[in-house]
């Protein structure tokens, strides 16, 4: 398996299709004129010069007053109304990898690139919020280190992170 590379204008995203309209339109459209203009990152997984998986990240502020659900402890105890983490935006893999366990192992490289980042600025954890909450909770609500927020939002605390990285 590759290791994502940022992405760049030579990679070939025209036929990338991971069942999911939003998350194509993104890797095929905005993915590089985000990254380019830092609004987010962009890693991209190649089988030759065609992406065949991504994730993005950005650095972002969740407002408590947004979550609806019972706010975990480790945030609560924050003196600000809004919560500084690392986002993972869009995460996707093309469907000619299903069954690889491609979505856990690009989670796995947000969560490296996760904990680096909170080593250079301060974040609470890793934030995710899926497109498609049917395939989400297929997915996300096996893995016991996420937490649930609600429907919307899944949260790893950067205590786990650093944890999960040192093994």
């Amino acid at each position: 398996m590759n290791n994502p590379v940022y992405i760049e204008k030579y990679q070939n995203r025209d036929n990338f299709d991971c069942g999911e309209p939003e998350l194509n339109e993104f890797i095929k459209l905005y993915a590089r004129q985000n990254h380019t203009n830092n609004i987010s990152k962009t890693y991209v997984i190649l089988d030759d010069k065609n992406v065949v998986a991504y994730y993005t990240l950005v650095y972002e502020n969740i407002e408590l007053k947004n979550i609806k659900n019972e706010i975990p402890a480790d945030l609560r105890n924050n003196r600000r109304d809004k919560i500084p983490c690392v986002l993972l935006g869009m995460i996707a893999r093309d469907i000619s990898l299903k069954g690889q366990n491609f979505g856990l192992y690009l989670l796995n490289e947000a969560i490296k690139n996760t904990y680096k980042a909170s080593t250079i600025a301060g974040i609470k954890g890793l934030f995710l919020t899926p497109i498609n909450s049917i395939v989400a909770s297929k997915f996300y609500d096996q893995i016991q280190f996420l937490q649930k927020i609600d429907e919307k939002l899944y949260y790893i605390p950067i205590a786990t992170i650093q944890e999960l990285v040192k093994e």
